[in-house]
This record gives C-alpha cells, structure tokens and sequence, in this order.
C-alpha cells in the first residue's frame, strides 16, 4: 500500500508524465515535459524524453540517478545553453498525475554530467544524499522503512520546531558560490560546524538557509552551492534548529521564519508587510505559534503577496487577529536544506519503496538495486 498519498493518488490509473525541474545557478528555473504541460501554476516545455533509466538504490550509502534527454528541437534546448549552462543545476525529477493535478518527486538532485549538444542533450542527475557530508539524525534505518516527512520520528515534527540563534544577526562582507563571511567576526575555528546560516536580507536569495561545513574566524563554508547567490546588502543569522526549519516568509526585502499577523479571519491570516510569490506556500501548513488561536495548523489552499487562506473547507476557531504570531511548515521535505528529513529523494509525496509499485517491491531486499524506466506506483 503506497503511503503518504492521498486515496485518489493511490488509485490513480490515469494518464502519467514525466516532468523535471533545473534550478540553474544564475537563479533562473527552466522546466520540461515530455509533452507542452501546465502544472503548479507553471509551464512546461515540451522537450523531454522519458528517462532512460531511473535507478533507486536501498543501499544507504549509495546515491540514486537518473539519465534524461532533452531534445533539441528547432535548437531551442542548445539556445539555453550558450547563455547559462545546466552543469550543477538542481534537478528535481517526478511524474505528473494529469488527471488529479497532483505529482510524485522521484528524484531530486544535481546534473552531474552533461552530454554534447546536436539532436539531443543527454543529462545524468544524481541524488544530493552524500553519506561524508549530511548528517542523518534520527533517521530510520530499516530496509523496509518508509521515511515519512510527516512523521516526527524521521526528525521533522512540525508542532515542536524551535530554533536558537548562535550569531545574531550580521553584514556580510563576502559571499562565495558556497560560502559567506563577515570580515569583523572572531569566532573559534569550526566551532559552528552543522550549523546553518540564514539569509534575513539581500536584493536576490533572501530566505535561503544553508549548512555549515566548517567556519574560521570570519568565514562560513557551506555544504552546498547557493541555489541563488546573495546580492546586494546581505545580511545573515547562524542558527540551530531543533525537529525542522519553517519556510521563510519573504517581504520584498527580508525574510524571517515567523511573522505576526495583521489581521485574519476564519479562513486567512494575513500580514501586509509580507511580498509572497503567489501560490508559493500551496498546501504547505501554517501554524499559530502565539496570540489568538495559537496551537492550531491548517493546510494552505492558496496565498497572495500578503494573505495565507486555507483550503477549502477548514477554517480557523477562534479566528486569528493582530495578536497571532504565524510560521508555515513545509508539507514535504525541502531535499537542498535539512537534516530533519529524509536526504535521499524519500518525501512524504514520495515516502520510500513501499510507496511505489510491485515491481519495485518485488524486488525489495537489501543492497539490491532497483532500476525500471516506469516507476507507476499503484497503491
């Protein structure tokens, strides 16, 4: 039985598409389908093949991998690439449930490796699991185990997230690919060491949040590369977390992982300071921490610049007034940031072997690989 799906999405027997996603390091995100596709509110062109190979691997030391086409039709796929290059991109591999508007992450990763440009743009995407560099607290460890987000025994529990700030907020006088530092800093060497740096302010990457591989007195090296590299006046936190990080909240020049509200009702909370992307915190979870309604969690339906309303059907008692104090919580893991969940593509979308078909479970033993271009997770 698929676990951590809806019902539908278990049953589903309809029509089914691959889709991926690049992040590339300027920042800019190109999407692909196998056919011309709207979903999640963004457009997919239709210049992806299906995958060769998919292979997800039990062995916890081992990474998965994907080899993808892209074809270059009319050179519009090659055109991208003499302007920005897809080496390292972030690459976020799933299939689309047409019927239900609704989609499984496969594998999220990096594209390893780039293949030449005529007819077609071969693409290998491995996992970002690396067993020298992430941390795995509180992970489950059974061969079988469904490594479910929402479950607080894999580490993320979203009604006891907390966090501690280690270095107040600072300027930062350098930013790196894959690092930060503030020149007026004397901090013992590495001694924030798993750590993560929290970018409050900046003209482009404000919100990102990053783990610290080491620090020297000034400097902070970062596991992983920036998605987006911070510009401008850039301004960061060094923060532990505890059970789970919240998503920042974005005004139009700052983040912060909790806000009070300025007004709300039964169905919305709101604070007008806020610059949200629309939809950006669709069917994630906002929850009170404080003031007029606190302890209470309701699924997101949609979100404005300025205003979180709830999807429909569920409504907030007592309503929330200028007193609640709100953070959302991420439905799914965010694969780039945290050791509280499940580093290796396991979300609770897409929650482990037993969510997918019996021809992976079949096949269910451990160090034994699983490869198979069709991975129909009927439940």
């Amino acid at each position: 039985m698929g676990r951590g799906l809806t019902t539908a999405e278990k049953n589903y027997a309809g029509p089914l598409w691959w889709a991926l996603e690049l992040t590339l390091r300027s920042g800019a995100i190109k999407r692909f389908s196998e056919a011309e596709l709207f979903f999640g509110s963004q457009q997919y062109e239709p210049y992806l093949r299906p995958p060769a190979a998919v292979r997800l691997r039990l062995d916890p030391e081992a990474l998965d991998e994907a080899s993808l086409v892209l074809s270059n039709a009319n050179g519009i796929v090659g055109g991208l690439l003499e302007t920005e290059t897809f080496r390292d991109a972030k690459a976020t591999l799933r299939q689309v449930l047409v019927g239900l508007d609704s989609s499984v992450v496969v594998l999220s990763g990096r594209v390893v490796e780039l293949g030449d440009v005529l007819d077609e743009v071969p693409l290998r995407v491995l996992s970002d699991f690396q067993l020298g560099q992430v941390a795995l607290h509180r992970r489950l460890a059974g061969s079988l185990c469904s490594h479910r987000f929402a479950d607080g025994g894999c580490g993320y529990d979203a009604d006891t997230i907390s966090w501690v700030v280690n270095i107040a907020e600072r300027t930062a006088t350098a930013v790196g690919d894959q690092d930060i530092a503030d020149s007026a800093l004397a901090e013992t060497v590495d001694a924030h060491k798993d750590r993560w740096v929290f970018v409050r302010e900046a003209t482009l990457g404000r919100g990102q949040i990053r783990r610290i591989k080491s620090n020297t007195a000034t400097t902070f090296t970062l596991y992983e590369p920036w998605v987006t590299k911070p510009t401008g006046t850039v301004k960061f936190e060094v923060v532990t977390f505890t059970n789970g990080a919240p998503a920042a909240l974005l005004t139009s020049t700052t983040a912060r992982m909790e806000r009070t509200a300025t007004g709300g009702a039964s169905t919305y909370i709101e604070d007008t300071v806020l610059g949200m992307t629309t939809d950006e915190h669709k069917r994630r979870w906002v929850r009170i921490t404080a003031g007029t309604g606190s302890g209470q969690r309701k699924r997101i339906g949609s979100n404005t610049a300025t205003r979180l309303t709830l999807e429909a059907g569920s409504t907030f008692a007592p309503a929330p007034d200028a007193t609640s104090v709100f953070r959302v919580l991420f439905d799914k893991c965010n694969l780039d940031l945290y050791d509280n969940c499940e580093a290796r593509a396991r979300t609770h979308e897409f929650s482990g072997f037993p969510t997918l078909t019996q021809i992976i479970r079949q096949q269910n033993r451990v160090g034994e690989e699983v490869e198979h271009p069709d991975l129909l997770f009927r439940g």
